[in-house]
């Protein structure tokens, strides 16, 4: 009608919702812009998130530059929770913006710290001090005091990931896998044990160890494990359920203290080309030598003497 005056509402365009690791006691809100030159904020939580501790922002507060810190309870179970935000310029505080949908999502990652030893085994040294089960993703970010899974309690983990800079040592212990490894650090296992013990299928990445060698693998896996570039087992490979399927790029190393083998009393098959060495001392005289493989003629040999 005429000498009405036309208020628009004042918005706020939202990033990705935070997604943070399990004991976490903040989370980073990102938001892109807005219009309407809005400077203050309010947020709610539904009623999920609420029963988790989560806390109502009800009083406005100061839109400070992006990220917006929201403070988040260490108690929070993983899982996704709902949120909206509003926004209004304090300048006319009734003209108020629509509410905008986000979600908080906590993760149920183990973030290792160091903060007491090197020890995996110390419940102290990971986020909510306590040690990482068989559904729990693993990061292992580049801090003062890398761990070292030494001899006593395997190693659990779901999903493996070492940040640049970082190091993980598995020392006379087994570390099993149930998801994915990504490695871009360090993952030494030479004296060491992996075991991949998923129920999807698996692999192990080129360039995933130290050396591209470790000491023993297990494969404990139904639906099976494969190898996409050089891997060199010093110790013993077992598949005791499902395959290893070894893509041409599996070696038995054979030195003068010992060579690999196959341990053939799993449930599982090794399949693909596998190249087994045969450590033979110096020194004068006859070396008697067969081949290892079944179905295999000595004749194969003759191009590696």
């Amino acid at each position: 009608t005429l000498g009405s005056v036309s208020i628009v509402r004042p918005t706020i365009t939202l990033g990705p919702g935070p997604q943070i690791p399990e004991c976490t006691t903040s989370a980073e809100l990102f938001y892109t812009g807005t219009t309407g030159n809005p400077d203050q904020y309010l947020i709610m939580y539904d009623a999920a998130a609420q029963a988790q501790g989560l806390l109502n922002i009800l009083t406005w507060t100061q839109l400070s530059p992006s990220p917006l810190l929201l403070p988040v309870p260490g108690t929070v179970s993983p899982g996704v929770y709902n949120a909206t935000i509003q926004v209004r310029a304090s300048g006319i505080p009734t003209n108020i913006s629509n509410a905008t949908a986000f979600t908080l999502t906590i993760l149920p990652d183990r973030t290792w710290t160091g903060t007491i030893n090197n020890d995996w085994n110390t419940p102290g040294n990971w986020s909510c001090g306590t040690i990482p089960g068989s559904g729990t993703p693993v990061i292992i970010p580049d801090v003062t005091t890398e761990p070292v899974l030494n001899p006593g309690s395997p190693g659990i983990v779901n999903n493996l990931t070492i940040a640049t800079g970082s190091s993980l040592v598995i020392s006379g212990n087994t570390l099993r896998i149930s998801g994915m490894i990504t490695n871009n650090g360090t993952l030494n296992a030479l004296d060491g044990t992996i075991e991949m013990n998923g129920t999807t299928p698996q692999v192990i990445g080129a360039g995933t160890f130290s050396g591209n060698t470790i000491k023993s693998l297990i494969i404990g896996n139904p639906s099976g494990v494969s190898i996409l570039g050089t891997l060199n087992v010093t110790g013993i490979v077992k598949a005791e359920s499902g395959n290893l399927s070894s893509g041409g790029f599996l070696t038995l190393e054979s030195s003068f203290s010992g060579t690999a083998l196959i341990d053939g009393s799993g449930a599982g098959n090794v399949t693909g080309v596998v190249t087994m060495q045969r450590y033979l001392s110096s020194g004068f005289g006859y070396k008697y030598i067969s081949s290892p493989f079944r179905n295999a003629l000595v004749s194969a040999l003759g191009d590696e003497i």
